[in-house]
């Protein structure tokens, strides 16, 4: 079963709501960060980056992200260095 792209287009309207909260209380810096980041949702080349402590669930996040286990996850730290995941519509994994 191919990996399928991410759609995270349902987040914009939120994105969106932050941003006139934000615009409202005169944080225009804030709210222009709030407006790239929903359109930047919208672009396929979109680059995402999960960092943290060990054991914190970073890969059990990406593997629901992506619907199918693609990194391990255990009790112990599995993934002790940078990974790069990329999505390709001719790929099969």
């Amino acid at each position: 079963m191919p990996i399928q792209p991410v759609d995270f287009s349902s987040t914009i309207p939120f994105l969106t709501a932050i941003q006139q909260l934000q615009h409202q209380l005169g944080d225009l810096d804030e709210a222009q960060i709030s407006a790239t980041a929903a359109s930047s949702l919208l672009d396929p080349l979109t680059r995402v980056v999960v960092f943290g402590e060990f054991s914190v669930g970073k890969s059990t996040l990406i593997n629901a992200l992506l619907g199918r286990r693609m990194l391990p996850s255990k009790l112990m730290p599995t993934t002790g260095q940078a990974t790069h995941l990329r999505w390709h519509e001719n790929e099969q994994v």
